[in-house]
């Protein structure tokens, strides 16, 4: 306890207009009215790094500039609330026409789209099959692979230049459809049980994958 230097913390979020929030690493998000939103964070160790991929959508049918977001950090400190305000580059986004793709793909951060797919995405993924697995629903547990799969195609094709390890991808998602599979299969006693015991193993996985630096 003695390296606990907030003992509670919120992300602020002050979203632009008609920018939606869809995920914070799987971190409990509240509506705070208008556009504001907060992330529940936490406690906050001494000299910790707590890092985690906020998922934003930005409407994309005219050509304009969006002012993502503000943000800044609340936190409870030797039982004093205190505020960090985030001051570096503004946080937006530049909608483009589509004969500027080329220059769009090249501004793309190959790390952090990347880092999108293979981990933040597939860790949300995972959470939704879970849900599934629990619900005793087949046909939705194989829709959130197969949807996955496709929408993972599709990142592909519209960033080439990114390596998304596609080989380690399809191997992990064919594993967790045979998984499926595996789960439904037997008595209907057995059949809730791997299907409890696959749900619990893939949420604890969504959750890492999402959180993992």
């Amino acid at each position: 306890s003695r390296n606990v230097y907030a003992s509670a913390s919120r992300l602020m979020i002050g979203l632009g207009k008609g920018v939606r929030l869809v995920d914070a690493g799987g971190y409990p998000v509240k509506d705070e009215g208008g556009s504001r939103r907060s992330v529940i964070t936490g406690q906050l160790q001494g000299g910790q790094k707590k890092q985690f991929m906020i998922t934003l959508q930005v409407p994309s049918s005219q050509i304009s500039h969006y002012n993502v977001a503000e943000m800044s950090l609340e936190y409870q400190h030797n039982g004093a609330r205190k505020t960090a305000v985030y001051s570096g580059q503004p946080l937006m986004v530049t909608i483009v026409a589509p004969e500027r793709r080329e220059e769009a793909v090249q501004s793309v951060d190959a790390k952090v789209y990347q880092k999108s797919w293979v981990k933040n995405n597939l860790g949300r993924m995972k959470k939704a099959l879970s849900k599934s697995l629990r619900d005793g629903d087949k046909d939705r547990a194989e829709k959130v692979i197969a949807d996955y799969r496709q929408s993972f195609s599709k990142a592909r094709a519209a960033a080439p230049s990114v390596a998304m390890k596609s080989k380690e991808m399809k191997r992990e998602l064919d594993e967790m459809e045979a998984e499926v599979n595996e789960s439904f299969s037997g008595k209907r006693d057995d059949q809730v049980k791997k299907q409890n015991r696959a749900a619990k193993s893939l949420q604890l996985e969504g959750i890492v994958e999402q959180r993992k630096r």
